[in-house]
């Protein structure tokens, strides 16, 4: 029985096939001034971010704005929200397009 038993455990590991270690490559690069290690995203409670003038803005616009400067993702790779992305890491430039891309909307859909 054991003999047996050895047997077809001898035969199962046979024939298994080598299995490559794969790894994905990330969907993007992250910028050198992020972190690489990061938790899952969690949005942030910022009140004012640096370098975004909401004083335009009428005090329902701005908390939809910061609403979302809280809420979006910085789509640098750093998996932190923008205004946490711009208020760590100021010189992300790809926070500061997806900021000015937010604030041309909300700005345009105020003209509205």
């Amino acid at each position: 029985m054991a003999l047996s038993l050895g047997l077809m455990g001898l035969l199962v590991w046979a024939m298994l096939p080598a299995r490559s270690q794969f790894h994905p490559a990330p969907l993007r690069p992250v910028a050198p001034e992020c972190p690489k290690n990061l938790p899952d995203f969690v949005p942030s409670d910022a009140t004012e971010v640096p370098g975004v003038d909401l004083s335009p803005f009428s005090k329902p616009q701005r908390n939809h704005v910061l609403f979302r400067l809280n809420m979006e993702p910085c789509t640098c790779g750093c998996n932190v929200s923008l205004a946490a992305c711009r208020i760590g890491h100021p010189a992300c430039s790809a926070c500061k397009e997806s900021i000015e891309k937010i604030l041309a909307e909300e700005r345009q859909a105020s003209s509205q």
